[in-house]
Order: C-alpha cells, then sequence, then structure tokens
C-alpha cells in the first residue's frame, strides 16, 4: 500500500472515458485503480475493456477471482467498460461511479 499520490480525494471507479489512477481533487478525476475490499479484505482487481457475464455470481468469483484466465471465461468484449471485482463484490462500469455512494461497494483506495 501506498506510493507516492495517497489515497484517493473520491473513490471514483469508471469505464474508459477516465483515466486509471490516483484522485488528487474532485477537479482531476480518474478511475482509482489500487483498491481494497473492507468486506473480503482483498484487493479489487480492474479489467479494460470488458462487463461482466450475467452468469458470473458469488461462487464464481469466490473461487476465481485471482485466476486471470478462469476470469476471461465470464468476460464480454465491450470497449467502453471496465469491470472490477474481489472475492465478493464485481461491477461492470461505463460512466463515473462514486464508489462511496453506492452502498454494494465496500471498497477502499489502499493508496497510490
Amino acid at each position: 500500500e501506498g506510493g507516492n499520490g495517497g489515497k484517493c480525494a473520491q473513490l471514483i471507479i469508471s469505464g474508459m472515458k477516465l483515466p486509471a489512477g490516483w484522485t488528487s481533487s474532485a477537479m482531476r478525476p480518474n478511475s482509482c485503480d489500487r483498491m481494497k475490499c473492507n468486506k473480503c479484505d482483498l484487493a479489487v482487481y480492474r479489467h479494460e475493456n470488458c462487463i461482466w457475464d450475467k452468469t458470473a455470481d458469488y461462487l464464481f468469483f469466490r473461487n476465481n477471482f485471482s485466476n486471470e484466465e478462469n476470469l476471461k471465461e465470464r468476460m464480454i468484449y465491450d470497449p467502453e467498460y471496465v469491470s472490477y471485482a474481489c472475492q465478493c463484490t464485481w461491477i461492470s462500469v461505463k460512466e463515473k461511479h462514486l464508489v462511496e455512494k453506492d452502498e454494494d461497494l465496500h471498497w477502499r483506495c489502499a493508496g497510490h
């Protein structure tokens, strides 16, 4: 955890419209790429240019979340989306999405 940027001022995830990285202020948003889940205490992985297939479920992510090859089985190519997943939660987003305002996401910025 941690690098040179600190934690995101506002925790944002997004599709391909926003660059990945540290949000230093609301005026300079980026899509956080260094998240950790407060619920399962594991990293949140970011997958560009795809959405999660509708058949992806809790057991799928629980068993495969760190196995890129297995995850690809449930990814559908979409150049505008980015998909995110930890071991207990997953989402595909196209537009800017404020994590703090989504009660289903228990993610935090782990520091940049």
